[in-house]
C-alpha cells in the first residue's frame, strides 16, 4: 500500500536490493532465506502470516499497526515478531516482541 508516495516507493526499493544480497550471500539454487511478496493479494497475507519465521513491522510512526497484531494471533510456526517502536502496537505488544528502532534495522 502507499506505492503512490516517492518515499514509500524507495523504501521498497532498499528493501528489496537488501533481500537480494542477503539470498546471494547465504541461498543457493534451492533455498533463498527471504522470501518477499509485494502486492495487495489478501489470501497470500494470511496464508504468509500462518508461515513465517519472523514478521518484521517497521514503520517510522503510525497508529495501531494491524498486522503487528494479526500475525502472532494467526502464526502457527512459533514465529518473531520484529515490531518498530514507532508503531502504536509496540506500547501493548512490547512485551511479546523484539522492539527496534525503525532507523536501525
Amino acid at each position: 500500500s502507499r506505492l503512490s508516495i516517492e518515499e514509500y516507493q524507495q523504501y521498497l526499493e532498499e528493501i528489496v536490493v537488501l533481500a537480494q544480497r542477503i539470498n546471494l550471500k547465504y541461498g543457493d539454487r534451492e533455498w533463498q532465506p527471504v522470501k518477499s511478496y509485494i502486492g495487495e493479494n489478501y489470501a497470500r497475507s494470511v496464508a504468509a502470516m500462518r508461515l513465517y519465521d519472523v514478521l518484521l513491522v517497521n514503520p517510522i510512526i503510525d497508529g495501531m499497526n494491524l498486522v503487528a497484531k494479526e500475525g502472532p494471533v494467526v502464526n502457527e510456526q512459533d514465529g518473531v515478531l520484529v515490531l518498530s517502536e514507532g508503531a502504536g502496537a509496540s506500547e501493548e505488544l512490547g512485551e511479546g516482541a523484539l522492539v527496534v528502532s525503525p532507523y536501525d534495522v
